[in-house]
């Protein structure tokens, strides 16, 4: 066996820890208290808006000429956000659902035009048949 360095303490010494683990912190008393007078106001963060991207979607599917602005209003509403630009991203995904619904109304106007084209076409064709 080998003797220990006296200059070393021992690892495996039976002495226990002599503090007391429950102790208060002695430096308590001057850590900052927050909230109090000097305390910075909490700004609050609005949760992102939707990109609307059905939307945009939509537009490129129902009348594409729209879609070219829906699209890439769509593809800013994060990067607004993210800059803090709240009112802008909000802005713009409105847009985008304002530019969805309006080129769903208007394939809905052109298939009606459509159809009454269709009927006024038949109704013409059959009256002159029957004529001759």
């Amino acid at each position: 066996m080998t003797q220990s360095d006296p200059k070393q303490p021992d690892p495996y010494a039976t002495e226990s820890f002599t503090g007391d683990p429950y102790a208060q912190n002695p430096y308590a008393a001057s850590q900052p208290q927050y909230g109090g007078a000097y305390a910075q106001p909490q700004q609050f963060t609005p949760a992102p808006p939707s990109a609307n991207g059905g939307w945009a979607v939509a537009a490129i599917i129902f009348f594409w000429p729209l879609a070219f602005v829906a699209v890439s209003r769509a593809f800013s509403v994060y990067p607004l956000w993210a800059q803090g630009r709240y009112a802008e991203a909000e802005a713009a995904s409105k847009s985008v659902k304002r530019l969805g619904v309006i080129s769903l109304i208007i394939i809905a106007v052109l298939i009606v035009l459509y159809i009454l084209v269709v009927i006024i076409a038949v109704a013409a064709g059959l009256s002159s048949d029957s004529s001759v």
